[in-house]
């Protein structure tokens, strides 16, 4: 069973440094007449999806119970929601073996960023 984005967590990421990078790789081929064509690899709607949160400790203590456990150390895909539109995708973490990296924010809130492979609705 796919693992869901705890509720417990902030269901919103931060607008400051969030970046969305499509990649719709195409396989190129030269025919016998005419110019050469273009056709995509994949039908799937891959993104990469650079993310923030701010969160206090009781955040990183399931944020990170959540990737080791539920997630099986960020190896597997997750359904949540997609930061800028809202609905529902399969979602993946990237950048192993450091899937996430936490910077002091204040006294009590940690900024947490991570980049996340979108492998297309979950609809």
């Amino acid at each position: 069973m796919t693992a869901l984005w705890p509720q417990g967590l902030p269901q919103y990421v931060l607008r400051e440094g969030f970046a969305e990078t499509p990649h719709w790789p195409l396989h190129a081929f030269q025919p016998e007449d005419g110019p050469p064509q273009h056709m995509p690899m994949t039908t799937v709607d891959l993104r990469s999806l650079q993310c923030g949160m701010v969160m206090r400790n009781h955040h990183l203590e399931l944020f990170e119970d959540f990737l080791f456990h539920d997630l099986g150390k960020a190896s597997l895909p997750f359904i949540g929601p997609h930061p800028r539109t809202r609905a529902s995708w399969q979602l993946m973490f990237m950048n192993s073996p450091t899937p996430f990296r936490i910077v002091a924010r204040t006294g009590i809130e940690w900024t947490v960023t991570f980049t996340l492979m979108a492998l297309g609705s979950a609809d």
